[in-house]
């Protein structure tokens, strides 16, 4: 992949970060409206499910499948994810699967990432995400470079907005209405009980 493209692919992902974040006009723009590498499910869907997860949390891991059930059921639905870090020791899970959106292969690593149930070493993650057609050289040097440093932080402040301090913490709703929220591990049928009552708003 050509190196200059990837720097200004970069340079265009921390200015949009830090722009969604201190997006004022409307509370919900930055929460609802991730970048379109974190955008899973229908990416046209008016009602949104968004998650703050760490991958390195057994409550986030268990609830791949439910959320991956919820796409499957509302496929009207578009789901935003918002990768941060409460375990600093396993910062380092984060840190991949940011730098991979860097190489357009968020979703990818994602998916493997968050449906792996092995406790990951570093090497163990990268092997992993080789999996995903991932430059795992590109990635090692990227993991703590300043685009992955700018996006964790945007997240973070993000996170900081909504008063998120507990993960899996989702928000359902609409761009316009003020979301339902819901901490911690939720069954599929809370999920989709929550997205039917905004979906007839």
């Amino acid at each position: 992949m050509n190196r200059c493209w990837l720097l200004i692919r970069s340079i265009l992902l921390i200015i949009l970060a830090f722009s969604l974040v201190g997006c004022g006009k409307n509370k919900n723009a930055p929460l609802y409206n991730a970048l379109p590498i974190n955008t899973d499910g229908n990416p046209t869907g008016k009602i949104v499910l968004v998650e703050f997860l760490d991958y390195a949390d057994p409550h986030c891991l268990k609830m791949a499948p439910i959320i991956s059930e919820v796409m499957e059921q509302r496929p009207n639905v578009r789901i935003v994810y918002h990768p941060m870090v409460l375990n600093p020791q396993k910062e380092y899970l984060t840190k991949m699967v940011l730098a991979a959106s860097l190489q357009d292969r968020f979703l990818a690593a994602h998916h493997l990432m968050i449906n792996s149930t092995a406790k990951l070493t570093k090497q163990q993650a990268i092997n992993l995400l080789s999996q995903a057609f991932i430059d795992t050289d590109e990635l090692t040097q990227q993991t703590n470079g300043p685009e992955v440093a700018s996006i964790m932080a945007a997240n973070s402040k993000l996170a900081k907005t909504w008063s998120v301090t507990a993960v899996p913490t989702f928000f359902i709703g609409r761009m316009n209405h003020k979301p339902q929220e819901l901490v911690g591990p939720q069954t599929l049928t809370q999920l989709l009980a929550t997205i039917d009552e905004e979906t007839s708003k």
